[in-house]
């Protein structure tokens, strides 16, 4: 999406949070980007070993595996 559909300048960004003990000051937020010529992701499913699933409005399927990066 573009500005204007919304308010940040953003093709649909997955977050992840950890809140930490103290979520106001110590909570940590890794956002995954996307590859280009995707965008607008519609939901969210995480499988039991912690596998993110979505689907885009672009017509793809997309998946994040947090034990694949190598700066977990």
């Amino acid at each position: 999406m573009d500005v204007g559909f919304t308010r940040l300048d953003q093709p649909g960004y997955l977050m992840r949070l950890v809140p930490g003990p103290n979520p106001a000051e110590t909570a940590l937020v890794k956002c995954i980007l996307p590859p280009d010529g995707v965008y607008g992701s519609r939901g969210l499913d995480l499988t039991s070993d912690g596998v993110m699933w979505t689907v885009f409005s672009s017509g793809h399927i997309g998946s994040f595996d947090r034990r694949k990066c190598a700066g977990r």
